[in-house]
């Protein structure tokens, strides 16, 4: 069973679900996480319905809204870059899309490296590899940088190895 859900632009608790239950469609409306209302239509009104949707939706913009390219449409398991979020420090770093919820104003669930895992507005298909892998020095400046001006040099070291390693993770795209 499909299931489809249309959130509120305004308020995203509010929301329409629509699926099958029993050979029959379902439509609930939810508010405040509460369902307060179903409707079952035939199968002929939901379609007059859903094509008065898409109507209404060119009147609102002309038509005109970008719809992927078959190619482009982002699935569970896709290599991403995140490229729009509320939390601007994400943007650009790179991960593996492992869960979706496209009704949600953060639909894509993100996994950017062994322990990181987050919620984002916007990503686009890339390619595994990473063009610019960090070089040694540079993954040394960043562990430097993070373990602070009191690391020791192995502590330094040893915080790089395991850049290196989440690097090598992302490259090979085996972020489970």
């Amino acid at each position: 069973m499909h299931e489809y859900t249309l959130s509120c632009k305004v308020t995203p608790s509010d929301r329409l679900t629509a699926g099958t239950e029993h050979n029959a469609i379902v439509i609930n409306a939810f508010s405040a996480g509460r369902c307060f209302t179903d409707v079952i239509p035939s199968p002929a009104a939901a379609r007059a319905f859903a094509r008065g949707l898409l109507a209404l939706a060119g009147e609102v913009d002309g038509g005109v809204a970008a719809e992927p390219a078959g190619q482009d449409v982002v699935k569970i398991g896709d290599f991403v870059e995140i490229t729009e979020d509320a939390c601007t420090s994400v943007i650009g770093k790179r991960g593996e899309v492992v869960a979706l919820d496209l009704g949600s104003t953060l639909p894509y669930f993100v996994k950017t490296g062994p322990h990181n895992r987050m919620w984002v507005s916007g990503v686009r298909k890339v390619s595994a590899v990473i063009e610019h892998a960090p070089t040694r020095r540079a993954l040394i400046d960043e562990a430097r940088t993070a373990a602070g001006p009191d690391a020791s040099p192995a502590d330094v070291l040893a915080y790089a190895r395991f850049l290196a390693e989440e690097e090598r993770e992302l490259t090979r795209g085996s972020l489970a």
